[in-house]
C-alpha cells in the first residue's frame, strides 16, 4: 500500500467512516442482526465500524451469538464468485452449507468451487456413537473433521498463480467454531494470509463470548477489510465487495 493510499484511508474522525475496519490485501465479511446499535474501534488505527445485536441462538455456537445463519453471507460470497469468474478471475475455495432434511437442519456441510461436496457437522447421532473415540461437537452438532480437512486442506495447498501470472481469489467461507477444531485449517489459512500468490475472500463471526483466537486474528490484520453483513445491507454490498477484490488484484507498481 503506498504512502498516498494509506493517507487516504486514514480518517481523522473515527465516526467517518462506517464500514471500514481494516485494510488491505484481504476480504472478510462479518454476519450482523438488528437491534442494539454498538460501536467497536479497529485495533490498529481510528477505523469505526458499527455492528447490530440481536441476542439470538446461534446453533453452531450452542450459545446467545451476533451470528446468524440466515444473514445471508453465504449466498452474498457465491453472487460475489459469479460476478468475478464472469470477469474472468480465477476462484478456488469453499463454502458452507447448511443440510436439511424433511424442513430441519440435521448439519453443515463444505461444498467446493468446483462442486464438491463433504461433511463439516451432524447432529450427534446417539446410537452410533463409539465409545472412546474423541468428539468434536459445538451444541448438538458433531464436527467430522477427517471428512473436512481431506476435502478442504488440498484446497489451500493447491491454490497459486493463475496462468498469466494473474492472482486468484481464495474463498474460506468460514473461519468459525467447527472449523477451528483442525490444526491443520489453522496452519493453513495462515499461511494463505501470508502468502502473495491470491486474495482471500472469507467470512468471520461476531465475537460473543470467549474469543476465538485465530478469528481475532483476521479481524485486527493491517491488510483486512472487514465488511458488516445484515439482511438489509447485502444485496447492496455485492458491488463493493466485488470491486474491492478487483482493486486487490490489480498488479501492485
Amino acid at each position: 500500500m503506498t504512502a498516498r493510499t494509506a493517507d487516504r484511508l486514514r480518517p481523522t474522525d473515527a465516526a467517518a467512516t462506517t464500514q471500514l475496519m481494516c485494510v488491505f490485501k484481504n476480504h472478510i465479511l462479518e454476519p450482523v442482526n438488528q437491534y442494539v446499535l454498538n460501536k467497536r474501534i479497529c485495533a490498529h488505527g481510528n477505523y469505526s465500524m458499527p455492528y447490530l445485536h440481536s441476542p439470538m441462538h446461534d446453533e453452531r455456537s450452542g450459545s446467545q451469538s451476533q451470528q446468524s445463519l440466515g444473514v445471508g453471507k453465504t449466498t452474498l460470497v457465491q453472487k460475489a464468485c459469479e460476478a468475478l469468474l464472469s470477469s474472468g478471475v480465477g476462484v478456488e475455495g469453499f463454502y458452507t452449507e447448511e443440510v436439511r432434511e424433511r424442513g430441519r437442519r440435521t448439519g453443515f456441510d463444505v461444498v467446493t468451487m468446483t462442486g464438491e461436496r463433504g461433511h463439516l457437522s451432524r447432529i450427534r447421532d446417539v446410537t452410533s456413537a463409539s465409545p472412546g473415540r474423541r468428539e468434536y461437537t459445538v451444541g448438538q452438532y458433531v464436527v467430522d473433521l477427517p471428512a473436512f480437512e481431506a476435502l478442504v486442506l488440498p484446497l489451500f495447498r493447491n491454490v497459486g498463480l493463475a496462468d498469466g501470472g494473474n492472482k486468484k481469489v481464495f474463498v474460506i467461507d468460514e473461519i468459525g467454531k467447527m472449523e477451528l477444531f483442525s490444526q491443520s485449517f489453522i496452519r493453513a489459512v495462515r499461511q494463505i494470509l501470508d502468502s502473495s500468490s491470491c486474495t482471500v475472500l472469507g467470512t468471520i463471526p461476531i465475537p460473543k463470548g470467549k474469543p476465538l483466537g485465530l478469528v481475532e486474528e483476521v479481524r485486527s490484520s493491517r491488510d483486512v477489510r472487514v465488511f458488516a453483513v445484515t439482511k438489509e445491507n447485502r444485496n447492496a454490498l455485492l458491488q463493493d465487495i466485488v470491486g474491492a477484490v478487483q482493486e486487490c488484484l490489480k498488479p501492485t507498481s
